[in-house]
């Protein structure tokens, strides 16, 4: 079977300044595969036509239409499919930084004759996931995300369920996966489809821009083809160019339109007639609509040049002992062969042991932080936000770090753009030594049992959004942070070398915990999560809790009976 070729439509208004180096950038990457860009300008006056034009001159492969008004989204689309003659077509924004390896994959995807339509993660510019790809619309969908009354709900008392699902945020988001909605923004797709299923029509100009691509989706579903996303190719999308230029209430008004008119198109009178009551309801304030203006997400902080990218935190408690093991072993570090892009953060959790004085040997090697005792979780807490890199390490004080664990893990990331974090196989040493030999990640052995260490490379952003439960200072914080993580579609990945080597002792500090205090820790842990493990198992928890309870109470009574309450029986 010979290669497919490519053809990447473009439509563009008023972004002059985002299409043009784009659009050169489309040209490079379908060139190994000789396609071809398609550019159709909706009247910008802003001199994007003409600079593409004068582009096109000495590039044969770039056809540009100017038309002499706006003729919105799915027209120009329309156009600029019927100019084009390549046998993969990829819709693509005039703000997506498009790749040869995204047009080789993108192609590959939609080869397989039971496939529709395939698109991958979308990223901001600083690299941050855009969740766009969606579920399909639904009347609690709608109610939960899209009204103030349900938003509330789904907020408040929901854990903002229905959000994350729609979102497929739900799951983590790793490899290739199955999703209702492709995004607009990036979407390839075979032309046999469009000239077969679809009826030779990419989207319906009837429908507002916002909802193009779900009732693309949706038609590609009623033909029984798959709609396919590898999380694990990221794509650079600015985001919102041509859409910012708007009024913000009239795009609220077009989307709940657009919804309107897609549901009559492909739901049953019932679920039509429950959609649009749902959409009669209020919208919910946007962050610029709420007094005193919240600004939403802080654009990430400027950092000088050579500022460390990863930053290993090592929480310490009273183990001076085999500090110094572990501070040497993250001095080994390196990030591109550079030990100076890893920075080392010591966190002394009030040590009553010569702790400081470990710490203070190592002088300007080391940043270090010491607070009144708090917990694991909150030194881990602390490091995070003092950590200058984009990817923060947490080290235990008497475990240490084989010299490529930061090399191997920050690759794995980069290469899995969707995964939260990266861990490794797991080198035990001291009492039963031996190696891990672990399963790539998924999400329901997470749910049954955590068998990731606690130290991964995780990205920083993620500890300071979701961070460590303080509440909990006796066990199982490590799972609690990786479910957190889960419930907001975070997943991790494996690098299958044994490059942490964990330190055994014959009484571990989950050991030396009373059986009481083990439950106590489980419970709450899956309490916290109860919508992520199901409520049958934290009954069961909640059950084994207290009939441990039961029986604690009833050996301290029967103690006291004999005048020999033992105090080793805890309360």
């Amino acid at each position: 079977m010979s290669e497919p070729r490519p053809s990447v439509l473009i439509v563009t208004w008023r972004t002059r300044a985002v299409t043009v180096p784009r659009v050169m950038a489309a040209l490079d990457a379908v060139e190994p595969h000789d396609g071809e860009v398609v550019v159709v300008d909706n009247a910008s006056g802003d001199g994007t036509a003409e600079a593409l034009a004068h582009l096109a001159q000495a590039e044969p492969r770039l056809r540009v239409l100017a038309n002499p008004d706006n003729r919105g989204f799915a027209a120009a689309n329309q156009q600029a499919y019927e100019l084009s003659d390549g046998d993969v077509v990829l819709v693509v924004n005039p703000d997506i930084d498009l790749t040869r390896r995204a047009v080789a994959r993108l192609c590959d995807l939609v080869s397989s004759p039971d496939v529709g339509l395939a698109s991958c993660l979308l990223v901001g510019p600083d690299g941050r996931p855009q969740h766009l790809h969606r579920r399909f619309p639904t009347p609690a969908r709608a109610l939960f995300t899209l009204t103030a009354p349900g938003a509330w709900v789904d907020h408040r008392l929901r854990g903002r369920r229905h959000a994350r699902a729609a979102r497929h945020l739900d799951r983590p988001r790793v490899g290739l996966g199955e999703v209702d909605q492709v995004a607009g923004a990036l979407i390839a797709v075979r032309r046999d489809v469009v000239e077969g299923p679809l009826g030779g029509m990419l989207f319906d100009p009837e429908l507002p821009i916002l909802v193009n691509d779900v009732d693309l989706s949706r038609r590609v579903a009623a033909a029984g083809l798959r709609r396919l996303v590898d999380w694990d190719l990221a794509v650079t999308h600015v985001g919102s160019v041509s859409l910012r230029q708007l009024d913000r209430r009239r795009l609220d008004r077009e989307l709940r339109r657009g919804l309107r008119l897609q549901s009559r198109r492909h739901d049953p009178p019932v679920r039509r007639l429950l959609l649009g009551a749902a959409l009669a309801l209020p919208p919910p304030p946007r962050p610029d609509d709420r007094p005193g203006g919240d600004p939403g997400t802080p654009a990430p902080p400027e950092v000088p040049e050579h500022a460390p990218v990863v930053s290993v935190v090592i929480p310490a408690h009273d183990y001076a002992h085999t500090l110094d093991a572990a501070i040497d072993s993250a001095l080994t570090q390196t990030v591109d062969g550079s030990p100076d892009r890893v920075e080392v953060i010591v966190v002394d959790d009030g040590s009553t042991d010569h702790t400081p004085e470990v710490i203070a040997a190592r002088g300007s090697r080391i940043r270090s932080h010491r607070q009144p005792n708090r917990g694991l979780s909150a030194a881990r807490n602390t490091g995070a936000r003092l950590a200058r890199g984009d990817y923060v390490v947490f080290l235990d004080a008497d475990d240490t770090l084989d010299p490529r664990f930061v090399e191997a893990t920050l690759s794995a990331l980069r290469a899995h753009p969707a995964a939260g974090y990266a861990y490794t196989q797991v080198h035990h040493r001291g009492t039963g030594e031996r190696v891990t030999d672990l399963d790539p990640f998924d999400l329901d052995r997470l749910l049954d049992r955590n068998e990731i260490a606690a130290t991964a490379l995780i990205r920083r952003h993620l500890v300071l959004e979701h961070p460590y439960d303080e509440a909990n200072r006796l066990a199982y914080e490590d799972w609690d942070f990786y479910l957190t993580l889960a419930e907001h579609g975070w997943g991790g990945v494996l690098v299958d070398e044994p490059l942490l080597n964990y330190r055994r002792h014959e009484v571990s500090m989950l050991a030396t915990l009373d059986a009481l205090r083990r439950r106590r820790a489980l419970a709450h842990v899956l309490r916290r999560h109860r919508r992520l493990v199901g409520w049958r198992r934290v009954l069961s928890a909640e059950w084994r809790l207290q009939r441990l309870r039961w029986g604690l109470a009833r050996r301290r009574l029967t103690a006291r009976r004999r005048g020999q309450l033992d105090e080793q029986v805890p309360a």
